[in-house]
């Protein structure tokens, strides 16, 4: 997940993309509840992009509930 939450962070547009598409799958696919969970430990992350990713995870996690 750490992996997937840098990628999505990276500058380079099409690794990016694919990420953030990966992540959007994961967030449709597995249960809600625990993969808010694992989430949460990353809205503190000390990368700011990444904690901009991790919200947006979260509610789209929030909105599948």
């Amino acid at each position: 997940l750490l992996q997937l939450l840098l990628k999505a962070s990276q500058d380079k547009r099409f690794v990016c993309e694919e990420a953030e598409m990966a992540l959007n799958a994961m967030v449709k696919s597995s249960p809600a509840l625990p993969l808010l969970r694992k989430l949460e430990h990353y809205v503190n992350h000390s990368n700011l992009r990444v904690r901009a990713k991790a919200a947006v995870s979260i509610s789209n996690c929030i909105a599948k509930l």
